[in-house]
């Protein structure tokens, strides 16, 4: 990745983390915006970042994005308003489900978000958030 996009990713993740820490509903929505979402998403992202360092690798800032937003958009908001998850709930699937897809993704030093989409789909059936079924049976 050229490296002018690491800061236009970094900068985004913060501001995603930063916007994320105050409860709100979006004009006319029907669900509340779940401040939890933000704190169990981190929580994955920093299961993520152990199982890299752990392995020798690093996550690339796109790829540290991704991860954040498939864990709070995909997982935890519609888990926590839809369903009534509890964070501590969320934490273990989401944490596990990070750890496999940064241990699945094989693009070499570096984890991108190209390689988290891999990982994800090679995976998909075997991720712990499968077994929430927010996507079906």
């Amino acid at each position: 990745m050229d490296d002018a996009f690491y800061a236009y990713f970094r900068e985004s993740l913060e501001n995603f983390q930063f916007q994320s820490r105050g409860p709100r509903v979006s004009p006319g929505g029907r669900f509340p915006f779940e401040p939890q979402a933000h704190y169990v998403a981190s929580g994955a992202l920093e299961a993520a970042r152990r199982e890299a360092d752990a392995s020798g690798r690093s996550i690339r800032p796109d790829g540290e994005l991704m991860l954040y937003l498939l864990s709070r958009e995909f997982v935890a908001k519609p888990g926590l308003a839809v369903r009534g998850f509890t964070e501590p709930d969320l934490d273990v699937v989401l944490g596990a489900d990070a750890r496999t897809l940064v241990a699945a993704s094989d693009e070499g030093d570096e984890i991108s978000a190209h390689a988290v989409v891999d990982a994800l789909s090679a995976r998909w059936e075997g991720l712990s958030s499968a077994s929430l079924e927010i996507w079906g049976p």
